[in-house]
């Protein structure tokens, strides 16, 4: 009779103990820019390529970056700094410079270019021709100023510095990006 009480207490306590475990699936979640071309993961492997983002909703935005609109144009938007990287990655991997430097590229950049004698087209020149650089310096920052080790610093009115720091910043050719709130958006100003 003993035996057959311990024998009940052993079998509501097993009970209780398994009533309070879960079972839980565990996920990882790529990084917003790996699966593009050089990108490098934070343990320093190169991401394993995907296929090209079709949406914004596929690079993990809320809301849409790129509109087509009825006429067959494309409008571009961005609500968060990291919009500005993703859309940079998106442009430059699609060849599609007119339209980075008519919409993504600051009018503020544009116009300090022009006083100085050089043509407007030059942000988009350093982004192409420092493309890898710029696409490792962006996968070191995969979530913008809310990534740790990054930096970021007002500089002017409506512009900001997003700078990589620490480990972060070894051996990269480039750590800065400077982003400014232009026409209710965030744009590119410039990078090294």
């Amino acid at each position: 009779m003993l035996l057959s009480v311990y024998a009940a207490a052993a079998a509501v306590g097993a009970g209780a103990v398994l009533a309070g475990c879960e079972e839980r699936e565990v996920r990882r979640t790529p990084g917003l820019l790996e699966g593009l071309p050089g990108v490098i993961r934070g343990d320093g492997r190169e991401a394993a390529p995907q296929r090209p983002a079709e949406t914004a909703a596929d690079l993990g935005a809320e809301r849409p970056l790129v509109t087509e609109n009825v006429d067959g144009s494309v409008t571009l938007r961005t609500y968060q700094m990291r919009d500005v990287m993703v859309l940079i990655a998106r442009l430059l991997s699609e060849e599609k410079d007119d339209l980075l430097h008519e919409q993504l590229v600051s009018d503020a950049i544009k116009l300090d270019l022009e006083l100085r004698g050089r043509s407007s087209r030059d942000a988009v020149n350093l982004l192409r021709e420092n493309r890898e650089d710029i696409l490792k310096m962006f996968g070191r920052m995969p979530a913008a100023e809310q990534t740790p080790g990054v930096i970021a610093e007002k500089q002017a009115r409506n512009m900001y510095e997003l700078r990589l720091t620490g480990t972060l910043a070894q051996d990269m050719a480039f750590t800065k990006l400077w982003v400014v709130f232009e026409k209710g958006m965030w744009k590119f100003y410039w990078a090294n």
